[in-house]
């Protein structure tokens, strides 16, 4: 039986773990066995901070019942003779709801102003290109433009009380773009810039490094749901619009 093969990728290396399927002695169902020389993973043990699951695994975080679980982009694969590790996967993008963008403003469809009307999407989170994407595959865009304030006071009022993780950011329609001159801009995804007015002091923020993907436009939970900035690839919610 050939083997399944699990790779993670480090700035510096890439490491391939190779596990094969045995079927233990008095059961009829089979196991995957690691066959490498990597420690014991820190999965389900004990935490405070995240430090202490990223020392053994960098893909790990501490959880809200303070062990260690996998980190987004990532899941837990049990091997019996080494342990647990959070183990990269790339998920096949979902597949949107079949939803006819002219249809009246009703569910999963919310109606924040009149004939604003949006697709909250905050249980599952993409990258901003694959939100754009998501969007896009049902007649949509992300949100721009003059639906991002209505949107803001929408998700304000609707999060902004919440816990910690609810008030996660979420990525709408925007963009910092660069141009011959090396000057940077925000557009929107209709190509269209994106008004200053929008932005409130100090915003949106700089990042040294973001990983060659650029920065794109969020409504930041943390700040009542004002625009702000995040690398591109980071895997966030989102909200997409209509367009008519």
């Amino acid at each position: 039986m050939p083997a399944a093969v699990y790779q993670r990728e480090t700035s510096s290396q890439k490491i391939r773990m190779e596990a094969k399927e045995v079927i233990p002695e008095g059961s009829d169902k089979p196991t995957l066995i690691l066959d490498n020389n990597l420690s014991s993973a820190s999965l389900d043990e004990a935490c405070s901070m995240d430090r202490n699951c990223e020392l053994k695994d960098e893909y790990s975080r501490c959880g809200d019942e303070n062990t260690c679980v996998c980190k987004d982009g990532y899941r837990k694969q049990v091997f019996p003779q080494v342990g647990s590790y959070c183990t990269v996967y790339v998920p096949v993008p979902p597949t949107p709801p079949v939803i006819d963008p002219k249809a009246p403003c009703s569910f999963p469809y919310v109606e924040i102003a009149y004939k604003m009307c949006i697709l909250p999407e905050l249980e599952q989170r993409l990258t901003w290109v694959d939100a754009v994407d998501y969007c896009r595959a049902l007649g949509l865009e992300l949100a721009y433009d003059s639906v991002v304030i209505k949107a803001r006071r929408y998700f304000n009022d609707l999060l902004g009380e919440s816990g910690t993780r609810e008030r996660w950011p979420i990525w709408i329609g925007g963009k910092q773009e660069t141009n011959e001159a090396g000057e940077s801009h925000w557009v929107w995804t209709d190509g269209t810039s994106v008004p200053s007015f929008l932005w409130q002091e100090g915003k949106p923020r700089t990042w040294v490094d973001t990983y060659s993907g650029g920065l794109c436009m969020i409504m930041d939970g943390y700040a009542q749901y004002y625009p702000d900035s995040l690398p591109c690839h980071y895997k966030r919610r989102f909200v997409c619009q209509r367009l008519s």
